[in-house]
């Protein structure tokens, strides 16, 4: 027995501590674990929390800048509503004076203010009137106009116009107005400078870069928190008029061209302006962000420290044990010593792992017993599969674990053979069986089948081809499943199996063939069984059946061929003629009475060739044989050399005797209805005879007796008779008259109408009939017609009075044609009736003198006919 072994019994108990980690992927290192595990699993959520905790901060942040620019805007936006509060009021002072003292002087009340840099005093049609300015500069009617032309309602009927650029100052402006009682208006130019600087004041206790607007309701700046014009202009580029819809003070965050910025707006109560402030983003959040840089930074540092420790102290109280551990058990592998060495230090930091060391001790133990009792069952397992009788291996991936001495003397394997084993069991599979037997070994493997018996063929040792049978079964080895096979050399069985076989499927040919050949009597259907059955009985591509001709010569006759089409352009003729004196195959069959077979024409001198046959290689022929007497022979043809042998004469011979049987019977068969034929024809013949005689007597009917017959037969066809009963109507019609020779001339020839005694004698004529013909033993099945025709449906006919379906089918049915074809004739007392109304006597008659079905089919014969005839 060999064993081949892809590692000693002890190496694959004790597994490498690798392999325990295959399910989970390639093992790594625990430091690097522990490393992964501080810096990733645990960082990474410590990361999202600093995260989330500075978003936090900055959206806290952020919204207490929001809540501080929104104070701060509201403080701007009061102080707005009370300039201009005390601005309106101031004028309508003025104005209120002016109505009542008629004063009309404006240098003096502009001197008293300090709301206005420029009053005015105009009429209704918009003409000033006088004028008072500080800067000495004097606004023309169009830009007082421009200024008024859009007022709104302020307060106590006076007017607040929209912003423009006032022509003293050269920056923004706007007009208040107070309609006086006598229809004048006195108007006064804002002074915007003490607003601006009520926004300054405030700017110094806002944030750096914090900017504040006052614009009216479409948009305009009123003033800001810029000193300077030109500053002024620049913030434009800030400012974003706020127009939607909402409830006030509100934020919201705005994009410029350059930066993010938080906007706030609140809207005044005393005018349709509202205070917008705006903070940029990278101004608002530039010391935050410098805090949480520097807390990162500090974090990073601690969690970095924290990580180093914690490796260290692993690797000290973990790692190392561990590592320890590790290459004891190694070392107890590797130099594969009985004697357990000391795997761990008892004094390890850790309980669990104290514990390891002590369940790899107690492993260890139960290794070695378990090993032991392997062993043992090793050595077992061989002497059983080395005294079996049967090959036996044992295959592992594709690789061979075990084969016993049967199985190395079976395919010739040594024990240095490590090429020939590491290819498997399937090298040895003829490549026909290959699919199947791995489909066999994919199925056990799988778990699909426990065990599965099967037969397959395979090479021997020496290179020939032999049949085997397998049992293969799945068996647990190492770390998957091993096949094992029990396999039995079955070729000397199959072999008997196959000749019985053959014997069986002879039989059943042989049988076959003789009940096909027996179930017929027709020699050419003989002849088409013989060569669609020899092809069961004896494989051939041309075949020849030839019968012996009796003539001064002795010859075969080629009386059927087949398949000789194939190789020639026309198929083999037949009624050839082949003188047994100049064909030796044949004439060696005829003498001998025995099948001739010839291996290969090409050397044989019993064959000649003729040129339409050359073809042919090889040949095998039976002569046919009854009652020991050759009556022909049958030849079979292939273009194989050395494709036929004895054993195919000798069945063939079988077969070519059960064919001779069958011929033989055809050809009696054949015999006999030629006779049967010659007979029928003179009956037939006779029977003509005397209808002819019976028409010569009464040359008035000429014809009548061939009308009737020829529509007699068509009407019992429709009427669905056939075979020989139709014969029979045929006769009886023939005859129907038959009774008539004994009616004397007088009275069958009278040329006026017949007398009741005349009647009495000529209605006797069916009783002459049935006399006539009742001794002719071949004429009995058709004497109905001549007997019967003249009785009618309703039981008034004669002889009998039968009545009904007492009446013959065959008298009924000639009943009809007889008086359709005597109406229609004309006789020596009368003329023939026309067609119509012979028709119409018929329908009148059906249910008195005719059976009314036959009536209705005898119809639609004559309307068919008609209608045939007027086609053609």
């Amino acid at each position: 027995m060999k064993w081949h072994r892809q590692k000693s019994n002890s190496d694959a108990s004790i597994r490498p501590s690798s392999q325990l980690f295959e399910a989970g992927g390639k093992p790594g290192s625990l430091l690097q674990a522990m490393t992964r595990l501080f810096t990733l699993r645990l960082f990474i959520p410590a990361l999202l929390l600093v995260i989330a905790l500075i978003g936090l901060c900055g959206y806290l942040y952020a919204s207490r800048i929001e809540h501080e620019q929104i104070q701060v805007a509201q403080t701007i936006a009061a102080r707005t509503d009370d300039f201009l509060q005390n601005a309106g009021q101031s004028l309508n002072a003025w104005a209120v004076i002016i109505d009542k003292t008629r004063d009309e002087s404006l240098s003096e009340y502009l001197s008293t203010q300090s709301f206005f840099d420029t009053v005015y005093l105009v009429d209704r049609q918009g003409t000033i009137l006088k004028s008072a300015s500080n800067t000495g500069v004097q606004a023309t009617t169009e830009l007082l106009e421009q200024g008024i032309g859009q007022g709104t309602s302020f307060s106590r009927d006076v007017q607040i116009s929209q912003p423009f650029v006032s022509a003293q100052t050269g920056l923004l402006t706007v007009f208040l107005s107070k309609s006086l009682a006598d229809g004048n208006t006195i108007i006064g130019e804002l002074n915007l400078s003490g607003l601006q600087q009520s926004i300054l004041t405030l700017q110094s206790t806002a944030r750096d870069g914090q900017l504040f607007f006052i614009s009216d309701g479409e948009g305009t700046i009123v003033t800001d928190s810029l000193s300077e014009q030109a500053a002024q202009r620049a913030s434009l580029s800030y400012f974003r008029a706020w127009k939607e819809p909402g409830l006030w003070p509100a934020s919201r965050q705005i994009v410029n061209t350059d930066n993010l910025a938080i906007e706030t707006q609140t809207p005044l109560k005393n005018a349709k302006w509202m205070v917008s402030a705006e903070f940029p983003l990278s101004s608002a959040f530039t010391s935050y962000l410098w805090i949480v840089l520097g807390a990162l930074t500090v974090i990073l540092a601690l969690w970095a420290t924290l990580v180093y420790n914690l490796n260290q102290k692993g690797i000290q109280r973990i790692i190392t044990p561990l590592v320890e551990l590790s290459q004891s058990t190694r070392q107890l592998t590797e130099e594969g010593s009985s004697q357990l060495p000391a795997l761990i230090s008892k004094t390890a930091p850790y309980t669990e792992i104290r514990d390891l060391a002590a369940n790899f001790e107690r492993m260890y133990t139960s290794l070695q017993t378990r090993q032991a009792a392997v062993q043992e069952s090793e050595q077992k397992y061989r002497m059983l599969i080395e005294q079996s009788s049967d090959a036996i291996y044992v295959e592992h991936r594709g690789h061979f674990v075990i084969t016993n001495q049967k199985f190395n003397e079976m395919f010739g394997l040594g024990r240095d053979d490590k090429e020939i084993t590491s290819l498997g069991f399937i090298q040895f599979v003829s490549p026909a069986s290959r699919p199947l037997v791995r489909d066999i070994q994919k199925q056990v493997t799988n778990g699909q089948a426990n065990s599965l018996r099967y037969e397959f063929s395979a090479k021997a040792k020496d290179g020939h081809e032999i049949e085997l049978e397998a049992s293969t079964s799945a068996l647990p080895y190492m770390d998957g499943v091993a096949i094992q096979s029990i396999v039995r050399d079955i070729t000397e069985r199959k072999r008997t199996e196959q000749a019985e076989l053959e014997q069986r499927i002879l039989a059943e040919a042989l049988r076959d063939s003789v009940s096909a050949l027996n179930n017929t009597l027709e020699v050419d259907e003989v002849i088409d069984h013989i060569f669609s059955n020899a092809s069961k009985v004896v494989p051939f591509q041309a075949a020849t059946i030839m019968l012996l001709d009796e003539t001064p010569k002795l010859q075969a006759r080629v009386v059927a061929s087949f398949g000789y089409q194939r190789h020639t352009s026309q198929d083999r003729p037949h009624k050839q003629n082949f003188a047994l004196d100049e064909f030796l195959n044949l004439k060696r069959m005829y003498d001998s009475g025995r099948p001739l077979v010839i291996p290969d024409t090409l050397h044989s001198n019993f064959r000649t060739a003729s040129p339409e046959i050359r073809w042919v290689r090889s040949y095998a022929g039976s002569p046919i044989r009854v009652h020991g007497d050759v009556i022909g022979f049958l030849n079979l043809e292939v273009d194989i050399p050395n494709f036929y042998n004895q054993t195919h004469a000798d069945r063939l011979q079988a077969f070519a005797d059960q064919a001779g049987v069958a011929i033989h019977n055809a050809q009696l068969l054949t015999d006999l209805r030629k006779s049967r034929d010659e007979l029928y024809n003179a009956y037939e013949t006779t029977l003509e005879g005397w209808s002819k005689a019976l028409e010569l007597r009464d040359y008035e009917t000429e014809g009548h007796t061939q009308r009737v017959m020829d529509m007699t037969m068509k009407l019992a066809e429709s009427y669905g008779i056939t075979g020989p009963e139709l014969l029979h109507f045929r006769y009886g019609t023939l005859l129907h008259d038959i009774g008539k020779i004994g009616i004397p001339d007088s009275i069958l020839f009278k040329p006026g109408p017949l007398n009741d005694e005349e009647w009495e004698v000529m209605r006797r004529h069916p009783m002459y009939a049935q006399r006539i013909l009742a001794h002719i033993p071949y004429l009995q099945d058709s004497l109905d017609i001549p007997y019967y025709h003249h009785e009618k449906w309703d039981g008034t006919g004669y002889p009998r009075g039968l009545k009904g379906e007492e009446i013959p089918l065959s008298a009924r049915l000639f009943a009809v044609v007889d008086v359709w074809d005597g109406l229609r004739s004309n006789r020596h007392y009368r003329s023939g009736w026309p067609e119509a109304e012979v028709i119409q006597y018929i329908q009148d008659q059906s249910g008195k003198h005719f059976d009314p079905k036959v009536v209705d089919v005898f119809l639609r014969l004559l309307e068919e006919q008609n209608r045939t005839i007027c086609l053609q």
